[in-house]
């Protein structure tokens, strides 16, 4: 597993939908959980982990274009 902090639960929110909306399923933590700023990912094959990775990219420049 890979756990990846946020920063705040509504970044993580944010990009555990982002993830969804291309078919990857991050863990998500519950409001009162001391990790809801953060996701988990399982690692899996090589294909699997570039498309989580080219996806996350996408989402980041998403968000980073949202806080312009």
């Amino acid at each position: 597993f890979i756990l990846v902090g946020f920063g705040t639960p509504e970044r993580a929110e944010a990009v555990a939908e982002g993830l969804l909306r291309r078919g990857i399923v991050p863990r998500t933590f519950g409001p009162d959980h001391p990790l809801n700023a953060s996701l988990r990912f399982t690692v899996r094959d090589p294909e699997e982990n570039n498309r989580l990775l080219r996806s996350a990219s996408e989402i980041e420049a998403a968000l980073a274009g949202d806080a312009a």
